[in-house]
C-alpha cells in the first residue's frame, strides 16, 4: 500500500508540473503573439504627435520648427511658439506638453487656457519640477490658434507635443516608464522586508547593520526614483513636493552608502568614511538652509552632491582595492562582486544625468542594488555558518581542555601512573580505528572513545590522598619485591 501511494503522489507531483508549464507557456502566447482574429477590440490607445507646423518668434521674425528642437535661449528668455489645432477635434482630446522645469503658458485663441509656473506654486521655488500640462480641449477649439510660451530655466530645449482623447495621452508615458517604476516599488519593498527581517534576526543571530543600511539605502533610492520619474503626477497627489524630497533623498545617497561600505569592510577604513559622510552632511544642511531662504535653488547645488557622490565612490572603491592588496577580501569576498556592480551601476547613473536629458532616472541603480542586496544577503549567510563553524570549533576546544585537565587532576593522584590517562586514550584510538570498518565507527565515535579511554580512572579523583598515598606505597613495596624476585 505504501508503495501505491508513493507512485500515485508522484503521478500528482508530474501531472501539476506539466500543467505548470502548459499554464506558462499559454501565458507567454497570450502576452507576446499579437493574433487578433476573432478577439473583443480593445480600443486604441495611439496618440497624435503635434510636432509640426509650429513657429518660433525670434528677433528675426517667425521661423518654423518641428519638435522636439533646441531653441538657443539664454536663461531666463520668455520664447514662444505657435500654430493652428487641428480642423477636426472632439469634446474629450487634450494636449499634452512636457515641461523641463521651465515655466509653461498655453493660450488657445486669446484665452489662458493652462499654466505651470513658479508664481502659482505655494513652495518658493525657481527649478519647478519637470512635469506634464495637460490642456483639455473641446469641439470649438478646430482650426483655432494655439502659443505655447516657455520661460527657460535649466535647459533650452522643447519637448514634443501629444495630441490625444481623454486621458489617453498618458498611456505612452506610463507603458515607457512602467518598468523603471515597478523596479523601484520592487526596490521599496524588498528594502522594507530587509530591515524587518534585520529587526527580527538579530535577537537571534549577532547580525552587524549591514543589512540595515542597505535597507534603508534602497529605500532612499526608491523614493528618489518615483519622485524624479515622468509618472509623478499620477504616484503623488502633489507633484511639485516630490522635487523636493527628490534632492533630499539624492543627497542622503552618498551618506547612506558610506554607512554600508563602512559596516562591510568592518570599519577598517572609518576614518576616511567619517570625513566623507560629515563633508555631504554639512552640504545637505547648508542646501537646506540656502533653499529654504530663496537664496540658491536645490538645482543649483545638485552638481556638489554628484561630486561628493562621485567622490564617496571613488574612495569606496579604493578601499576595496586596498583590502584586496591586503588580503582581507576573506572577509566579505561574496559581497565584493555586488559591490563592485553597485559603483558602476552609480556612475553611469551619474554620467547618464550629465550626458542625455531623456535619461531614464534610477534604472542602473536598481539593478546594481539587487544585485548587491542578493551578494549582501548570500553573505551575511555564510558569515552565519562561519560564525556557528566557529562557535562549534570552540566548544569542542574547551571540552578538550576540560578532559585534559581532568585526566591531569586524575594522573596527580597517582605518581607512579603519570600520563596514564593519555596512553589509554591514545591506545583507545588506535583500537577504535582497527574495528572502525568492522563495528562501523565515524570520527566522531572515535572521539567519543579518546575520551571514554582518557577519562577511565576519573575514580580515582575522589580517593582521599591518605589511601592514595597507601595504594602509592603499596605498589612501591610491590615493584621492589619484583625486582627481587628476578634477581
Amino acid at each position: 500500500m505504501k508503495q501505491e501511494r508513493t507512485k500515485a503522489e508522484i503521478l500528482i507531483k508530474c501531472f501539476v508540473a506539466i500543467m505548470l508549464i502548459a499554464n506558462f507557456i499559454l501565458l507567454g502566447y497570450a502576452f507576446l503573439v499579437p493574433n487578433t482574429n476573432g478577439e473583443a477590440e480593445r480600443g486604441s490607445f495611439v496618440t497624435i504627435g503635434f510636432n509640426d507646423g509650429w513657429m518660433l518668434e525670434t528677433d528675426d521674425g517667425p521661423e518654423s520648427i518641428s519638435l522636439p528642437t533646441y531653441t538657443g535661449a539664454e536663461k531666463g528668455e520668455l520664447v514662444t511658439i505657435t500654430n493652428l489645432l487641428p480642423e477636426k477635434l472632439s469634446d474629450d482630446n487634450c494636449l499634452m506638453i512636457r515641461a523641463t522645469m521651465e515655466d509653461v503658458y498655453v493660450y488657445i485663441g486669446d484665452e489662458l487656457r493652462e499654466q505651470y509656473a513658479s508664481e502659482n506654486l505655494w513652495i518658493s521655488t525657481y527649478y519647478l519640477p519637470s512635469a506634464y500640462v495637460v490642456v483639455n480641449l473641446t469641439s470649438k477649439d478646430a482650426g483655432e490658434s494655439i502659443a505655447i510660451q516657455y520661460r527657460v530655466k535649466a535647459t533650452d530645449r522643447l519637448e514634443d507635443i501629444q495630441l490625444g482623447a481623454g486621458n489617453n495621452a498618458w498611456f505612452k508615458v506610463i507603458q515607457d516608464n512602467l518598468a523603471v517604476n515597478a523596479a523601484a516599488i520592487v526596490l521599496l519593498v524588498l528594502g522594507i522586508a530587509l530591515i524587518i527581517a534585520y529587526v527580527i534576526m538579530r535577537h537571534i543571530y549577532n547580525y552587524n547593520k549591514t543589512a540595515i543600511y542597505l535597507g534603508i539605502l534602497m529605500i532612499d533610492i526608491s523614493v528618489w526614483i518615483c519622485s524624479e520619474s515622468k509618472l509623478r503626477q499620477i504616484i503623488f497627489p502633489n507633484p511639485s513636493l516630490s522635487g523636493l524630497f527628490a534632492y533630499l533623498s539624492v543627497e542622503l545617497i552618498c551618506i547612506l552608502t558610506c554607512f554600508y561600505f563602512d559596516e562591510v569592510q568592518h570599519k577598517t577604513h572609518h576614518k576616511s568614511y567619517i570625513v566623507i559622510e560629515a563633508i555631504a552632511s554639512a552640504q545637505l544642511l547648508i542646501n537646506t538652509v540656502l533653499h529654504c531662504c530663496g537664496i540658491v535653488d536645490y538645482y543649483e547645488t545638485l552638481v556638489f552632491s554628484h561630486i561628493w557622490m562621485g567622490i564617496g565612490l571613488l574612495v569606496g572603491f579604493v578601499h576595496i582595492v586596498l583590502d584586496i592588496r591586503a588580503r582581507k577580501l576573506k572577509e566579505y569576498f561574496t559581497i565584493i562582486v555586488g559591490m563592485l556592480c553597485f559603483l558602476a551601476m552609480a556612475m553611469l547613473e551619474i554620467i547618464g544625468f550629465y550626458i542625455s536629458r531623456n535619461h531614464v532616472f534610477g534604472l542602473f541603480l536598481c539593478v546594481g542594488l539587487i544585485m548587491l542586496m542578493v551578494a549582501t544577503i548570500i553573505q551575511l549567510f555564510n558569515d552565519q555558518i562561519q560564525a556557528l563553524k566557529n562557535r562549534e570549533n570552540y566548544q569542542t576546544q574547551m571540552t578538550i581542555n576540560t578532559i585534559k585537565t581532568i585526566a591531569g587532576a586524575i594522573d596527580a593522584k597517582d605518581e607512579y601512573t603519570g600520563g596514564h590517562s593519555d596512553r589509554v586514550g591514545h591506545y583507545a584510538v588506535v583500537l577504535a580505528r582497527a574495528m572502525a570498518d568492522d563495528y562501523g565507527f565515524t570520527e566522531e565515535d572515535i572521539l567519543r572513545i579518546h575520551y571514554i579511554g582518557t577519562l577511565h580512572d576519573i575514580g580515582k579523583i575522589v580517593i582521599a590522598d591518605r589511601f592514595a598515598w597507601s595504594t602509592y606505597a603499596y605498589q612501591g613495596y610491590a615493584r621492589g619485591l619484583g625486582a627481587d624476585l628476578v634477581q
